[in-house]
């Protein structure tokens, strides 16, 4: 991984983090945004500063009797896009209201979590707040499992079935955590 990629993938995961480059013929300073979400798969281990800067889900391997689907790139492209088209709708509909929640969450804080990990998870509460609020006792749960971060309150949960539930996979799960954002089911938009 090169220096200049590290830099950006460093700072990335903070809202309204730029790097400084050279722009132009002239090769004049110039700050570039770079916060927004990067998914990395791989074999091995990052850079410890990005590992400390991640949300890190490890995978298993597949058993030899579990059968899955081909991953075939062109078909993958094919059968995102309406859900892409789908996600850049509602943002640019609903951008204000999750601004707002953004704001919410920042400024009531996830203080069951680290401060590096609670900016990193400050998004995925405000889009949870706005999209699904009854379930930001579930995406509680999941980051503090994530992040090693456990309230006294809360019980520890093997990652894999924190992240099932989250997914639905496990069925409904009603959880007794009372995160600090609030319920934002009146602001919530229509369907």
């Amino acid at each position: 991984m090169t220096q200049i990629l590290l830099s950006v993938l460093n700072v990335g995961y903070r809202k309204g983090a730029t790097v400084l480059k050279c722009d132009g013929t002239e090769h004049k300073p110039r700050r570039f945004p770079v916060y927004g979400p990067k998914l990395f798969a791989g074999i091995g281990r990052l850079p410890d500063t990005l590992m400390d800067r991640s949300i890190v889900v490890h995978m298993k391997r597949r058993t030899k009797s579990q059968k899955i689907g081909r991953f075939l790139q062109a078909r993958v492209l094919r059968e995102v896009k309406p859900l892409h088209d789908a996600i850049v709708r509602f943002t640019r509909r609903h951008r204000s209201l999750i601004e707002e929640s953004y704001q919410v969450v920042v400024d009531q804080d996830l203080d069951y979590l680290g401060d590096r990990d609670a900016e990193m998870w400050m998004p995925l509460f405000a889009l949870c707040a706005v999209l699904s609020s009854g379930r930001l006792g579930e995406l509680r749960k999941c980051a503090e499992t994530l992040s090693g971060s456990k309230s006294k309150t809360t019980r520890t949960t093997p990652t894999h079935s924190a992240c099932s539930r989250i997914s639905g996979r496990s069925g409904r799960v009603k959880t007794d955590c009372s995160p600090k954002v609030p319920n934002l089911t009146n602001a919530k938009p229509p369907s």
